[in-house]
């Protein structure tokens, strides 16, 4: 009796553990992103803070992936267990009804932001900060196509916003994982194939590497820890070792930029990427037998943490046309500083606002089928 409580314990706390840490993960985007798209421009792209902001920007999008990773396995484990045997409807509607609102209202908002600055004539302001190569790019069937494809011909919606791309990735491993999975349970050769496949995909794309390799490591990961959820005398020392390697990978990010400070342009080389595999690979290690059953502080900002992922980046683009407009105030550290905070708490507010039903996926589920039958009572 004793042990499928503890089992259900764990697991509930470990839930905890991973939403807090997506919400804390996708807040540091939000500050680095504002920093390096509102105050980094002002003072020179190259200094130590925009180094600082930029690094830890990259490093919270690849322990992204890594959570995503074990939630998704968390998730498949669920279904067949719940089914006796992997059900993919249940499963994509379930994750379906979780990424995809928050994707589609920010596709929705970086459309107006799209009508409004063209309408407004706002790309012929004078500005020493140009933003027009991240939206000007940018047409809305160009999104929709590359939703609908999962992005596999083209990463085209990096003009629209840029977590965007990251998160196309992501759409692609949810659906990448349900086919992998249906494929094991008809055929191994069929897997060997889609597997291949998948390499061959990742290998034209170091970004695609970055993204599959550290979701497989949280993958993995996950895996693990439901077959060992005990605790046993080598977990400290993994921990330890886990740690000290997200250590060395970090560090030697910043060495990097200290000898070429263009290391912030190149975080997309092979030999960087390998670097950051090195970090999710230690932080995956970690969340196995780390901190990962363990209660966390900031579970509430799990709630909103897609939605804020997602949507701060056409904030920030609309507030910087705006910024650029009305004021226009170089080299004021105080007012730009101010501007930081602002932007930065605005943007948290609307995902806030927007996340209390975009990432509630049982209310989003009985919204959608109350609306579904009211249809059908109609057309009968």
């Amino acid at each position: 009796m004793s042990g499928p409580v503890l089992m259900v314990r764990e697991r509930n706390v470990n839930g905890s553990f991973l939403s807090a840490c997506r919400g804390v993960l996708a807040i540091v985007v939000c500050f680095a992103h504002t920093w390096q798209k509102i105050v980094s421009p002002q003072f020179g792209n190259y200094g130590w803070e925009h180094a600082i902001f930029g690094l830890s920007a990259r490093i919270a999008v690849d322990m992204f992936y890594v959570l995503s990773g074990w939630v998704i396995y968390h998730s498949i484990s669920s279904n067949i267990g719940r089914f006796g045997r992997f059900n993919p409807f249940d499963w994509y509607e379930n994750r379906s009804f979780r990424i995809l609102p928050p994707l589609l209202v920010s596709v929705a908002i970086a459309s107006v932001i799209f009508i409004v600055v063209r309408g407004f004539h706002m790309d012929r302001v004078p500005s020493p900060y140009r933003i027009e190569p991240f939206i000007y790019s940018y047409r809305p069937h160009h999104v929709a196509g590359s939703i609908l494809t999962f992005g596999f011909f083209g990463n085209l919606t990096g003009g629209v916003n840029g977590p965007l791309w990251s998160l196309e990735i992501e759409m692609q491993l949810y659906f990448l994982a349900c086919v992998c999975v249906c494929a094991f349970q008809r055929s191994k050769l069929a897997l060997v194939i889609l597997l291949v496949a998948i390499v061959y995909r990742t290998s034209l794309d170091a970004n695609f590497l970055l993204g599959y390799g550290s979701f497989l490591f949280g993958f993995a990961a996950s895996w693990l820890y439901e077959r060992n959820p005990g605790r046993n005398r080598y977990d400290r020392l993994i921990a330890v070792v886990s740690v000290l390697l997200m250590g060395v990978a970090v560090f030697w990010m910043f060495f990097a930029y200290a000898v070429d400070v263009t290391y912030l342009d190149r975080l997309a080389e092979w030999r960087s990427v390998f670097t950051q595999l090195v970090l999710s690979f230690g932080f995956a290690a970690y969340l196995y037998k780390g901190v990962a059953d363990h209660p966390f502080p900031f579970e509430e900002t799990g709630k909103f943490s897609y939605t804020l992922y997602i949507i701060h980046f056409p904030i920030l683009i609309f507030i910087s046309y705006i910024y650029y407009r009305v004021f226009d105030i170089l080299d004021n550290i105080p007012f730009m500083c101010v501007l930081f905070a602002i932007s930065a708490g605005l943007c948290i507010l609307v995902a806030w606002r927007i996340s209390m039903w975009v990432e509630n996926p049982k209310e989003q589920k009985l919204w959608f089928n109350m609306h579904v039958r009211k249809w059908r009572e109609r057309l009968v």
